[in-house]
């Protein structure tokens, strides 16, 4: 069982408190109101989370795309903040959040890998909350399952038969099998890992 599975207790021993402060995994959403503490007076004057919420707002109302690098010393609280973040904004932004430590090996991460989770989840995420996606993008990305690359790869390794077409109803269901086809084959074999590298990311 992953250490995000198991719900924190809350402390009423001193052998309690030496295992809770032993713990190294954020806070989930459900568990902000019980154990979440402000610290933000002695990491400055603004909350860092209040102002990454500012400009994720003001990107969203503007239309403008933003990238964010938020960064920090290991458990520092960086993903807890982030999973307040969340908290904060979900009811105004739809927000996409998934873990790549449980996802993938931190140790042996590559481009690829973290290329086809993310394209595996957005698709769950879009088939989850019933979004529409735009035709052109989708149009350009089922183009790029049936190059002879892709073909190769399905024929050998995949079970996918049907076509992803550019109907946003059939190619999302199609693309996110697809991807989590790929990301399957991928944990299983190291060499097929390989074979992703030097097929699809040079066509990417």
């Amino acid at each position: 069982m992953n250490n995000a599975d198991i719900p924190i207790k809350k402390a009423n021993t001193i052998a309690d408190i030496f295992e809770a402060v032993g713990e190294t995994r954020p806070l989930t959403i459900a568990e902000m109101d019980q154990f979440y503490l402000d610290t933000d007076a002695v990491r400055g004057d603004l909350s860092t989370r209040r102002r990454l919420a500012s400009i994720i707002r003001k990107n969203a109302a503007s239309g403008r795309n933003g990238h964010i690098l938020f960064v920090g010393a290991r458990g520092a609280g960086k993903s807890t903040e982030l999973n307040h973040l969340q908290k904060d904004i979900e009811n105004e932004i739809l927000v996409f959040n998934y873990s790549v430590l449980k996802e993938l090996d931190p140790q042996s991460i590559s481009y690829i890998e973290l290329f086809i989770v993310t394209m595996e989840k957005l698709f769950d995420y879009a088939l989850q909350n019933n979004l529409e996606v735009d035709k052109s993008l989708l149009s350009r990305i089922s183009k790029w399952t049936t190059t002879k690359e892709i073909e190769e790869i399905k024929d050998k390794h995949l079970s996918i038969e049907a076509s992803a077409g550019t109907d946003t109803k059939a190619g999302i269901p199609f693309l996110h099998q697809f991807f989590f086809q790929l990301k399957g084959a991928a944990k299983a074999s190291k060499s097929f890992k390989e074979t992703l590298k030097d097929t699809i990311e040079p066509r990417l």
